[in-house]
C-alpha cells in the first residue's frame, strides 16, 4: 500500500485527488466547484435537486487533531443546514478510531459510520486499490520523500547547490495538464522529445516534471549543458538513462541570459541527429530537449542537419490551450498558497474577485502568475492595490516578449512583426508581403541592413507558431498574430519607438496602414508624425486598401479585396488632419480634396457616403472646409 503524507499537495490538489478516488471507488461522478465560499460543499453528488452526497476535504497534514476538530465544529451547522442524505469527510491528517468516532457523532445522522470518514491511511488504501488514479496524479508521487531524495542525488540537479529547494517550490505549485501526458507518451514512443512553446508558457517546468518522472522509474538522469559530447561520455549500454538538454539551440550571454540561436560548432547538428538515432535504437535511453519555437524555426533555416530532420512526430508543443480554466485556477491557487504572500494581499484579491479576471485574462501566462506571487515582487505593493497591479502586469505583455523580440529575432523577423501590426487582424499573405518588402527595403537603405530575396519567407518560418499563425482560406494563405498579447506588445513597442513609426509611415503602401498607426498612437500622437503621415497619405491616396474580407457565394467561402471609395479615403484623411495643429493643414486637405474631385469625375459617389462626409464637415471634422447645415439636410433628403 502507498504511504504518502500528502504534504506536497495544496488544498486544491487534495480536493482533486479525493474527487478522483471517490469517483473510482463509488462509480459515480462528483461535482467540483470553484474556489470560494463553499457553504460546506467541496464535492457533491446530487439527484433530483437534492444533496444526495456531500464531501468535504480538509488538508491538515501539517497540523494537529485539535486544529482539525475546531474546524469541524464550525462545519457542523453548515452540514445540518444542507441536510444531505450522506456526508463524507476526507482529510490528509492520520485518524485514530476514537477520532473517527467523534467525527461520526458530530455529523450524525448524515455521517453513517466510520466508513464515511477517510483519513490519510484510508486515502493511501484507496490509492492502492485504484492505481490508475495514482498514476494520473503525477504531483502526488513527484512530491514524495523518496522522489525528492532521488532529485537530491541526481546528476541533473546536483550541479546547482540549492536546486533542490527550487525544484520543491516548482513541485508544490505544479498543476498537471495535458502537456505532461503528451510529453511522456512521446518519450515512450520515440525515445526523444522536443518540448517547444512561447516564452513563459511552462516548457522548463514541464521538462523538469518529465525528468523527475523518469527518476521515479529508475532512470539515471543527466543534464547536458553545451554539447551532445557531454551525453556521449556518460552513455552506457544496458542502463536506463535520460539526457536532458534545456534550450539546446540557445546561446548564453552573461548580461542578457539566453540570447537566441547559438553558433554551433561544425557538424554539431549532425552529431545531435546521430545521438537521436542512438535513442531511437535503444530501449533503455531517452533524450529530452527544449527550445523556444522561434529559435527552433531559425535553426531549421540555418543548420543543414536539422533542416533535413523531421522532428515534428517527437515535438510536444505547450500552448495556452493546455491550461483549462480549472487548471489556470489551480495554478493561481497553488502559487498563492505556497507563496508566503501576506494574507492581506490574498484577501484583497478575493474581496475584489480579481482572481476571476486573472484566470480569464487573454494574456494569462504561468510566468506572470509566478512573478506576481513572488513575495519579493509584491512587498512594495499595498494590499488594496494588489489586484489592480496583478492585472496590470497581465495587460502589459512585455515580460513575455521583450527579450525574445529585441535579443533573439533577426531584423527581417522584427520588420515583419512591425508591418503585420499595421494590417488587418487577419490579412492575406500576398498583401502583407507587399507591405513588408517596401518597409524592409527602406530600412536596408537607411540603416545598411543586409537583405536577401528570401528574407520574407525566412521571417515567416522564424515567427510561425510563436509570434504569428499562418493559416489558409481555400487557395489563400493568411497571417495573424499567434496570441493577442503579441499584438499588445508590438503596439506598446510602437508607442515608444518613434524611429520605427517614422520608417513604417514612410514605407506604407496602403493608406489603411496609416489609419491603423493613428489608432495605435492615439494616446501619444505626435504632431510631427501627423504631418509625415498626411504627406505619405497623399502619395498613396489611390493605392489599394490592403484589406480583404471573407464572404460566401452559395456553398463556397472566398476572400475578396476591399476597395475603399475615394469618399471613404478622403474622410479617413480628414480625420487624421483634424488631429493635427498644423499651419499648412488646410493646404494638405485642399490637395486631398482635389484628388477626390478628380476621381469623382470618373465615378459617382454613393449618396450615404457623401452625406456622412458632409456631416463630418459640418461638425468641423475637415479642417479648412465648411458647409452649411442646410446643405446636409438637403443631401440627406435627396438620398432618402
Amino acid at each position: 500500500m502507498p504511504n504518502y503524507t500528502f504534504e506536497g499537495l495544496s488544498p486544491y490538489d487534495l480536493e482533486v485527488l479525493v474527487r478522483d478516488l471517490l469517483q473510482a471507488e463509488f462509480g459515480i461522478r462528483l461535482e467540483s466547484f470553484a474556489n470560494g465560499r463553499d457553504r460546506g460543499i467541496d464535492l457533491r453528488y446530487a439527484q433530483e435537486n437534492k444533496n444526495s452526497i456531500i464531501v468535504q476535504c480538509k488538508h491538515y497534514s501539517r497540523s494537529t487533531w485539535a486544529a482539525l476538530r475546531k474546524e469541524l465544529e464550525n462545519e457542523v451547522p453548515k452540514v445540518s443546514a444542507l441536510a444531505p442524505q450522506r456526508y463524507i469527510l476526507a482529510t490528509s491528517l492520520p485518524l485514530t478510531p476514537d477520532r473517527k468516532e467523534w467525527i461520526v457523532a458530530a455529523f450524525a445522522p448524515y455521517c453513517a459510520g466510520p466508513t464515511d470518514v477517510f483519513g490519510a491511511e484510508d486515502l493511501n488504501n484507496l490509492l492502492g486499490r485504484h492505481q490508475d488514479v495514482e498514476r494520473q496524479h503525477h504531483k502526488l508521487w513527484l512530491t514524495s520523500v523518496g522522489v525528492l531524495e532521488q532529485i537530491l542525488h541526481s546528476e541533473v540537479f546536483a550541479e546547482q547547490g540549492s536546486e533542490i529547494d527550487h525544484i520543491r517550490r516548482r513541485l508544490n505549485r505544479f498543476v498537471s495538464n495535458a502537456s505532461l501526458r503528451r510529453a511522456l507518451d512521446i518519450l515512450d514512443a520515440h525515445h526523444f522529445c522536443v518540448i517547444t512553446g512561447v516564452p513563459g508558457i511552462g516548457k522548463t517546468t514541464l521538462a523538469e516534471m518529465v525528468v523527475i518522472d523518469h527518476l521515479n522509474r529508475g532512470f539515471e538522469c543527466f543534464r547536458v549543458w553545451n554539447s551532445v559530447a557531454e551525453a556521449q561520455k556518460v552513455f552506457r549500454t544496458g542502463k536506463k538513462q535520460l539526457f536532458y538538454y534545456d534550450d539546446f539551440l540557445g546561446k548564453y550571454d552573461d548580461f542578457l541570459g539566453k540570447t537566441g540561436l547559438r553558433h554551433y560548432d561544425k557538424n554539431e547538428d549532425e552529431r545531435l541527429l546521430r545521438f537521436i538515432d542512438d535513442m531511437l535504437r535503444s530501449p533503455d535511453h531517452r533524450l529530452l530537449l527544449t527550445s523556444r519555437d522561434y529559435i527552433l524555426n531559425q535553426a531549421k533555416l540555418i543548420l543543414e542537419g536539422l533542416s533535413r530532420a523531421d522532428l515534428d512526430p517527437a515535438r510536444c508543443v505547450v500552448s495556452l490551450a493546455d491550461y483549462t480554466p480549472r487548471i489556470r485556477a489551480g495554478i493561481l491557487y497553488n502559487h498563492l498558497y505556497h507563496s508566503g504572500i501576506p494574507q492581506l494581499h490574498i484577501e484583497s484579491l478575493i474581496a475584489a474577485k480579481g482572481y476571476r479576471q486573472i484566470v480569464r485574462h487573454r494574456n494569462y501566462s504561468p510566468r506572470i502568475i509566478e512573478a506576481m506571487t513572488d513575495v519579493l515582487n509584491v512587498r512594495e505593493i499595498a494590499p488594496g492595490a494588489y489586484p489592480a497591479s496583478f492585472l496590470a502586469n497581465l495587460d502589459d505583455p512585455r515580460r513575455l516578449w521583450e527579450i525574445a523580440y529585441s535579443g533573439h529575432l533577426t531584423p527581417a523577423a522584427q520588420n515583419a512583426l512591425l508591418i503585420i501590426a499595421t494590417l488587418a487582424d487577419e490579412t492575406r499573405l500576398l498583401q502583407a508581403e507587399v507591405a513588408f518588402e517596401s518597409f524592409h527595403r527602406l530600412r536596408s537603405k537607411r540603416y545598411n541592413q543586409p537583405t536577401t530575396p528570401y528574407d520574407w519567407n525566412r521571417a515567416l518560418k522564424e515567427l510561425d507558431g510563436t509570434f504569428i499563425a499562418v493559416g489558409s482560406m481555400h487557395a489563400d494563405i493568411t497571417l495573424r498574430f499567434h496570441n493577442p498579447s503579441v499584438r499588445d506588445f508590438i503596439e506598446n513597442h510602437l508607442r515608444k519607438s518613434a524611429r520605427d513609426v517614422e520608417d513604417i509611415s514612410d514605407a506604407a503602401v496602403y493608406p489603411e496602414q496609416l489609419v491603423r498607426l493613428q489608432r495605435i498612437l492615439l494616446p501619444v500622437l505626435d504632431q510631427d508624425w501627423i504631418a509625415r503621415a498626411l504627406q505619405r497619405f497623399l502619395q498613396i491616396f489611390d493605392a489599394p486598401s490592403g484589406i480583404a474580407q471573407v464572404t460566401r457565394f452559395g456553398d463556397k467561402t472566398v476572400w475578396f479585396d476591399v476597395r475603399r471609395s475615394p469618399v471613404e479615403r478622403f474622410s479617413a484623411f480628414a480625420q487624421l488632419a483634424a488631429l493635427g495643429r498644423l499651419n499648412d493643414v488646410s493646404d494638405l486637405v485642399q490637395n486631398a480634396s482635389n484628388r477626390l474631385l478628380s476621381t469623382l469625375q470618373h465615378q459617382s459617389p454613393r449618396r450615404d457616403e457623401l452625406v456622412r462626409l458632409l456631416e463630418q464637415i459640418v461638425v468641423g471634422g475637415v479642417p479648412g472646409i465648411t458647409v452649411a447645415e442646410n446643405d446636409v439636410r438637403h443631401s440627406r433628403s435627396a438620398s432618402i
